[in-house]
């Protein structure tokens, strides 16, 4: 955009209509370059001389100047208060070949400046200024056309929306190529009396090549290597100063007006806003802070049709117009909904940095963002990264992602927004069911943590969950999947557990975890089909569990709980424990904390087992456990207790005889135990 700055300047004020095609060149040029019409404009020139096919244009300025006001919202560092903006553009000679004045614009097959243009735009009132100032090198525009732009009618009802038509007009804007040797500048600013501080600095940008801009698309845009340098104060006061660089820079597609098309009202449904753009070989360095980046990616950003008369909004807002409360958080929902993007991403990130006399040091091979849009995401991830502190911890991990998410209902957003009451007041439900995704995946692979000074460490091969709601925001569908995860046995606090562990000899802990609950609405049925907790050298439990009676109406009214209660219904459960050493260590342990035998100290576990299970069992089943466990702890392989009512059994009925009759519970429940089996 910056490419066409001069060109479009000698053309964008008035209209190529009021220019009659039969006038001489010095004239259509005298009358397209009066703009004194427009307010706070001014531009002046030298002599206009015509040699051969070309016109000569001698010391074009341009001054701008607009007073910017609190009334309007207008703030700079977050005060308010009243600022002059001031922008004047300096070109000592323009030369225009092939110039050709039509009745639908005018034509150039090139425009090119011999010299450096100046350019400087200042920001300030009594808080305090922002100046930048420098200049143009090599600049010329090959193959430009500039339409003819209709006069916009006074409408004092409509003072944003009256705009649309020569926004329309300026997409026929037509430019070949436009190329910038090199493009540099100044900054300094002073914010101190408004919060802000003092920054100095400056940049250039070299070999800056656009091409292909026709129907209000530009087509390509490269540019060659950029670098900055800024001197600020850093949080304690002291001046700092940031350098950063990029070699390559490259925009595909970028489509400058086709969102205003998107806002009028039947025109056309979706565009794609930005093809591509990438940056490569990023470099940053700022108070010992060493940043790298191979490359910035994005692809794909396209723009539907709002759901929301945003033109209509900000004519109704600037007219003083009533507006609902409500409308601007409509607003800013649908735009941001009309969005959607492809692929983002970073790769070979690379920090390092020095913090309290130790490096910090961080490698990440990618960042990942894909299929963002209004129904949900496609992924989240990051690949690769390796993180360290030193003489504290060393990182790393494969992957960590999230992905496949599906987004609620946006009708539950729209509720919220329409509520009357504060955030902080609207239904908790409400707000679960507007903000929590309907689905998700997520994930996280080849961890590793190890501590510097010590042994102790922690590993994971994998971690994988995924949840899924048909009853927002109930969970319909949960799995959980870890995979070789250890951690030493040293970084548990829980002395019951440090006591089984140091009985086992156990230095490291392992644990692998499998788990999956789904609901199914046709049959009403709540299923755990998978459940595995395996501690390794400790013990595996595993089991199934269904329970029945949990219709639709119950899940959409989870604040009465007390519905599922007279619904639901147990089917079956069954649970195994596979010993693998933690009854031996509980034993031992035991025995130990007694001062008995081994075989004394069963005796009391089992005892003590029976007399809890006493009041929830006749002297029947109370033979049966006593047998079984006795079994069990003789010879620790494995126990069973299985739940297998007749008919499903009410919940509603369980808790009645728990509180009446417990010692019936085993026989309504049809309690079987099994040891060793």
């Amino acid at each position: 955009m910056k490419a066409i700055s001069a060109a479009a300047v000698l053309f964008v004020f008035t209209a190529t209509s009021q220019v009659n095609a039969q006038e001489d060149v010095r004239g259509a040029l005298e009358t397209w370059l009066n703009v004194n019409d427009v307010p706070g404009l001014a531009l002046t020139h030298g002599a206009i001389e015509e040699r051969d096919d070309q016109t000569v244009i001698e010391d074009i300025k341009l001054e701008y100047q607009v007073t910017l006001d609190s009334e309007l919202g207008v703030h700079v560092n977050g005060v308010y208060g009243t600022w002059v903006l001031d922008f004047s553009l300096e070109i000592p000679e323009t030369v225009l070949h092939g110039l050709e004045f039509r009745s639908d614009g005018v034509e150039a097959s090139k425009i090119s400046y011999p010299e450096d243009m100046q350019y400087l735009l200042s920001l300030a009132s009594d808080r305090g200024r922002i100046s930048v100032k420098g200049g143009v090198e090599e600049y010329s525009v090959e193959g430009f056309f500039f339409p003819a732009l209709p006069e916009i009618a006074d409408d004092p009802d409509r003072p944003v929306s009256r705009f649309v038509p020569l926004i329309r007009a300026l997409q026929e804007i037509r430019v070949d190529r436009a190329g910038m040797g090199l493009l540099y500048g100044e900054i300094d600013t002073d914010l101190s009396d408004a919060g802000g501080g003092v920054v100095s600095g400056k940049f250039t940008r070299r070999d800056i090549v656009l091409s292909g801009w026709e129907n209000g698309v530009i087509g390509a845009y490269d540019s060659g290597e950029a670098r900055e340098e800024y001197t600020y104060p850093d949080e304690n006061g002291k001046m700092t100063t940031q350098v950063a660089s990029t070699r390559e820079l490259q925009f595909r597609d970028y489509n400058l007006f086709g969102s205003v098309d998107l806002l009028q009202l039947g025109s056309i449904e979706e565009t794609v806003v930005l093809g591509s753009m990438i940056q490569r070989g990023y470099l940053s360095n700022v108070s010992g802070q060493r940043t790298s980046i191979d490359e910035v990616l994005i692809e794909g950003v396209t723009m539907k049709r709002p759901d929301f008369d945003v033109l209509g909004y900000m004519d109704s807002l600037i007219t003083g117009s009533e507006v609902d409360d409500t409308q601007f958080e409509r607003m800013y929902l649908e735009t941001l909904r009309s969005f959607s993007l492809a692929r983002a991403g970073l790769r070979g990130i690379s920090v390092d940095a020095e913090q309290d006399g130790n490096q910090i040091d961080l490698n990440l091979s990618q960042f990942l963002l894909s299929d963002l849009g209004s129904e949900g995401l496609g992924e989240f991830s990051m690949t690769d990264l390796e993180f360290g502190v030193e003489n504290f911890l060393d990182m790393n991990f494969e992957k960590i992602f999230i992905k496949d998410v599906d987004f609620p209902s946006v009708s539950w957003m729209r509720q919220v927004i329409d509520s009357p009451e504060i955030l902080e007041d609207v239904d908790p439900l409400l707000l679960a069911r507007a903000f929590t995704p309907t689905a998700l995946t997520a994930g996280l692979g080849k961890l590793s943590l190890q501590f510097a000074g010590t042994d102790d460490d922690l590993l994971l091969n994998s971690f994988h969950t995924r949840f899924e709601s048909a009853v927002s925001p109930i969970p319909t569908l949960f799995e959980l999947t870890i995979d070789g995860f250890e951690i030493s046995a040293d970084m548990i606090e829980d002395p019951d557990a440090v006591v089984i562990f140091e009985g086992l000899g156990i230095e490291k802990i392992a644990l692998n975890e499998d788990f999956r609950i789904a609901w199914d609405e046709a049959t009403g049925d709540v299923t755990i089909d998978r459940l595995v907790f395996d501690l390794g050298n400790v013990g595996k439990v595993s089991g199934r569990m269904q329970i029945g009676g949990v219709p639709r109406f119950v899940l959409e009214n989870p604040e009465k709980p007390e519905a599922l209660m007279v619904t639901a219904n147990l089917k079956s459960l069954e649970l195994d424990f596979e010993n693998a050493g933690a009854v031996e260590a509980i034993v031992t342990a035991r025995a130990d904390n007694d001062g008995t035998s081994e075989v004394e100290a069963q005796t009391a576990l089992l005892l003590q087992a029976l007399n809890n299970l006493s009041p929830f069992a006749s002297k029947e089943v109370l033979a049966d456990v006593e047998a079984e466990l006795s079994d069990f702890l003789e010879n620790p392989i494995s126990f069973r207790v299985t739940l297998k009512p007749e008919n499903p059994l009410p919940v509603a009925q369980i808790a009645a005889g728990f509180m009446t009759s417990p010692q019936t519970l085993p026989q309504l429940l049809g309690l079987t135990i099994e040891a060793n089996h």
